[in-house]
């Protein structure tokens, strides 16, 4: 990835050695290896950093089956949360197979009226808004915007807390010691990238039109033969 510098396609980069850069994994393939980088690390930044999560906090993920979401069910799972994923009925197995202990089904269920608390929201689909959810957060509870829009971006950073509920948003920024980090779990066993789909790189178009659609899995990951 080369963050806020964008950029394109190709076979080959020039990377500085003293950016976000780690050895792959040796018992992941190359695919696995490079979904681990976009969602995991946006993941990791919100609940570690950002979300503060600790063990036996209650989190609910609000779109759990996409890249950021599959990662952040079970990073949250392995730090110790009780998880609860919003996605739809169709990949309900899918988020209880990477740890979901519970799951709501946003087509039939607005989690943000069930009267169900949480200590920490994490939006990775942008439906969140702090009046929206404010009932669903505990006391203390945070609201983690993964996507927001400027103004939410901006109010989060000039008053993130009110009525004793904190939000935060922004850019998770690429870190070798995230790349690392996600890496030493892929190994242990306990985080693995989960791939809808790949394309070769002469399918591009096609790989655009899989995530635009807004309905994949996981990630999508584009292969080079």
């Amino acid at each position: 990835m080369s963050a806020a510098r964008l950029g394109g396609h190709s076979e080959q980069a020039l990377v500085d050695s003293r950016r976000a850069v780690a050895h792959t994994p040796a018992r992941l393939t190359d695919a696995q290896a490079v979904a681990l980088a976009f969602g995991g690390t946006a993941a990791l930044h919100f609940l570690r950093d950002k979300g503060q999560l600790q063990p036996g906090e209650r989190v609910l993920i609000n779109g759990a089956s996409g890249a950021v979401g599959c990662a952040a069910v079970q990073i949250a799972r392995h730090l110790g949360a009780h998880v609860t994923a919003v996605c739809s009925a169709a990949n309900a197995e899918l988020v209880r197979s990477l740890g979901a202990e519970a799951v709501i089904d946003h087509q039939t269920e607005d989690f943000a009226t069930s009267g169900a608390q949480y200590d920490l929201i994490l939006d990775t689909v942008g439906t969140c808004t702090r009046q929206r959810c404010q009932p669903a957060l505990a006391e203390g509870g945070r609201l983690l915007l993964v996507v927001a829009t400027l103004g939410q971006t901006l109010g989060a950073a000039i008053s993130p807390t009110r009525g004793g509920r904190i939000v935060r948003a922004g850019v998770a920024p690429e870190r070798a010691e995230a790349l690392q980090q996600l890496a030493a779990w892929a190994e242990e066993g306990v985080y693995r990238p989960h791939i809808s789909a790949t394309y070769p790189l002469d399918d591009i178009v096609e790989a655009y039109r899989r995530v635009d659609s807004g309905r994949k899995q996981g990630s999508v990951v584009v292969t080079m033969e």
